[in-house]
């Protein structure tokens, strides 16, 4: 499904002369004018608003917050794009909240993010559309809107929907003055997946090439290189809208690509140094100048895509071509002449079991297994046979078969070892005359093996409840930023996608807190029901890891512990002072001392039940206006064996600030037994005990 086909329209206004750019664009980059001159923000940090009503299952007030957050998701995405200096506002990676705008208008310097526009459709099978209006070079308004009748966008992976961070990213990049790019595998290629509930939200190089291009760092330039040149045929003719693409050496990577213009000239550049090689191919499927991109008035729709795929140098002898930080290199590329059959490839896909899938999307591939992958197309000879660029990826032979309709197509074993190099890489068909390529055509993800038991955060024990903060683990789970593959969640609400996944409890992704190769921490959504409930580690669309069955319960409680010389110490503090009730010196770098009777001590817990008013996942108590909710019932509470009266829990409910974390406020009543480890647990009115922790009384 088209994701956008978006600046089309022409608006003049009586103050300033505003233009929407369809077809000026230079794709695989960023938008220009008519004057072939870059369009793009003169300053940071922009502004932005979202309107979050329209979104079908998240129309209360709560529920607008989680779509609020996606969004802002969205928006952060591409702040942390390496070597780009981009910032929104007014919360440095945050759009501000506005229900009171509904409709588009390029006119009002207002960037605004909605669901509800009424101005006027969207055309059929378009996703979401972003309107750049400009000045000269300036841009000065964006405003991205969605469908109101495509999509059935969901922030939470909803099976049939589509996933609205991952659209949302994809305009964020047009809002920020970038076009389509010609390489599968882009954040801002034309096409996204619809009906999965879950795509990849993860900028490639390609993506953050261009953007930094645009916008750089200071040491961004200086540390990067650029191939330039023209493509040709064999007979001199300049080539138009011919999908240059710089292809690393190392692991076949396409690194960064453009479109050339009407005189055959492109330019590569912020390419880290390395050493490259460089692939034309026409855009002639599954991305295609035919199909209506990068648009149907494009500057390139008219261009050429009937000529032979082929490397600088030859497709059987590719040139290459090293850089260091700060060089340029010229690479000129004359075509070879166009076989009589030309292979083109048009749609990718896979084969499981007896079923058969295809789209023009990349194929996302689990790493550690083997996958029957297809190709259909046009002129697949019997000797059309398929090779991989990437690291650790390896083809066996190419066979080929008919699909129910006649068309036919070709298969391989595709193996991806457990090293396999994470990320995109070029799928190529070739036969003994012609060569079709889709550049991002396969995209090796992680392999989640996701082990038993699950437990919950606190207390550990392997009952999980709505709301239950929970530790999975396994190998290669997941692949964060930092060191060692670690990455954490940044902002709330929390992320449903980090380290390059997502996990899918029922039908709901569970907001992550914390990721890793060999551990993710999580919460389950409020919204789950029932007795139990499968968790899957989902690394893209299509791909996953295997599928794991948890118990649920109404209750499931723990009480949080801290690190200390105390055994099974409580994380338990005495009122708002930041003091642990625990024994002097017994816990590192942190005031501690016994409670006294009278003192209020906070204890920090998880699973403890429902709350009013209901509260959606991955939302933090008082954040954006979000209440506290309190619980429908108090735990009983025993500190050293004695029953503290209800009406000394003067507080029970969701911790401020924090997502997945209750917090109880308890009045010691006098007559406690008292010492360095006096035991505190906790009932559930479900019946269910906690975990036993130790705090500090004093006489």
């Amino acid at each position: 499904m088209k994701i956008t086909d978006s600046r089309a329209l022409v608006l003049v206004s009586s103050l300033l002369a505003f233009s929407f750019f369809p077809n000026l664009a230079n794709a695989g980059s960023f938008i220009v004018n008519s004057q072939g001159q870059p369009v793009r923000w003169q300053g940071m940090p922009i502004s932005c608003a979202v309107n979050p009503g329209g979104v079908s299952g998240f129309t209360g007030e709560l529920q607008q917050l989680v779509v609020l957050g996606a969004i802002n998701d969205a928006f952060r995405t591409w702040t942390q794009a390496s070597g780009a200096a981009i910032v929104f506002g007014p919360l440095e990676s945050e759009c501000s909240l506005n229900k009171q705008l509904v409709n588009a208008n390029p006119n009002d310097g207002v960037n605004l993010v909605t669901f509800q526009d009424s101005s006027g459709a969207l055309p059929t099978g378009v996703l979401a559309a972003a309107i750049t209006a400009a000045s000269g070079t300036r841009i000065v308004d964006v405003d991205i809107v969605f469908s109101r009748t495509a999509g059935n966008f969901t922030p939470v992976g909803a099976n049939n929907a589509t996933d609205l961070v991952a659209v949302a990213i994809h305009e964020i990049g047009h809002l920020l003055g970038l076009d389509h790019s010609g390489i599968l595998s882009s954040m801002m290629n034309p096409f996204g997946e619809s009906g999965t509930g879950i795509a990849s939200r993860d900028l490639q190089s390609d993506d953050m090439i261009t953007i930094a291009t645009v916008y750089p760092v200071q040491t961004f330039a200086p540390s990067t290189s650029t191939i330039s040149g023209k493509v040709t045929t064999s007979t001199g003719t300049n080539v138009k809208s011919a999908h240059v693409v710089a292809v690393s050496q190392t692991g076949g990577v396409p690194v960064a690509s453009q479109l050339t213009t009407a005189t055959g000239d492109y330019v590569l550049g912020g390419l880290p140094p390395g050493t490259y090689r460089v692939l034309v191919e026409p855009l002639d499927g599954p991305i295609s100048l035919s199909n209506g991109w990068p648009g149907p008035n494009s500057y390139y729709v008219d261009g050429n895509n009937n000529f032979a795929t082929t490397f600088l140098g030859g497709q059987a002898n590719p040139t290459s071509i090293a850089l260091a930080a700060g060089q340029g290199a010229t690479a000129n590329v004359v075509l070879p002449a166009n076989a009589a059959s030309q292979l083109n490839i048009e749609l990718l896909g896979l084969i499981i079991g007896n079923s058969i899938t295809a789209s023009g999307s990349p194929l996302h591939l689990p790493r550690n297994k083997t996958h029957r992958v297809l190709v259909t197309g046009t002129n697949l000879t019997s000797d059309s046979n398929f090779s991989f660029a990437g690291t650790g990826l390896s083809a066996g032979a190419t066979s080929g078969g008919t699909l129910q309709n006649g068309q036919p197509f070709r298969e391989a074993n595709l193996t991806l070892s457990a090293s396999a190099a994470l990320g995109p890489s070029n799928l190529t068909l070739s036969n003994a005359t012609s060569t079709s390529a889709a550049p991002g055509g396969v995209i090796a993800t992680v392999n989640p093996t996701v082990g038993l038991p699950v437990r919950e955060g606190a207390g550990f024990g392997t009952t999980l409840a709505p709301g239950t903060i929970f530790s999975i683990g396994g190998s290669d789970l997941a692949f964060g930023k930092g060191s060692n593959g670690l990455e954490e969640a940044v902002a709330r609400p929390l992320p449903t996608w980090l380290g390059g996944v997502s996990v899918k409890v029922g039908n709901r992704f569970a907001p992550l807190m914390f990721v890793s190769p060999g551990q993710i921490n999580a919460v389950i959504p409020y919204e789950i029901t029932g007795s139990s409930a499968d968790i899957t580690v989902f690394t893209g669309p299509g791909a996953a890891g295997n599928t794991i069955n948890v118990t649920l319960s109404p209750t499931a409680p723990g009480i949080f512990e801290v690190p200390s010389t105390n055994p099974d110490q409580g994380a338990v503090l005495i009122g708002n002072d930041d003091i642990i009730a625990a024994p002097a010196g017994s816990v590192a770098g942190r005031v501690v001392r016994p409670a006294n009777a009278g003192d209020v001590i906070v204890v920090y817990c998880s699973g403890l039940g429902s709350v009013t008013p209901t509260f959606p996942s991955g939302i933090a108590p008082v954040m954006n206006g979000a209440p506290v909710p309190q619980m429908v019932n108090k735990p009983a509470v025993r500190i050293g064996g004695t029953a503290i009266p209800a009406a000394n829990v003067l507080f029970a409910g969701l911790a401020p600030f924090f997502v997945g974390l209750y917090q109880l406020n308890i009045q010691l009543p006098a007559g406690l037994p008292t010492g360095n480890t006096v035991s505190l647990q906790l009932t559930t009115f479900e019946g269910q005990t906690s975990n036993t922790v130790t705090i500090a009384v004093a006489p």
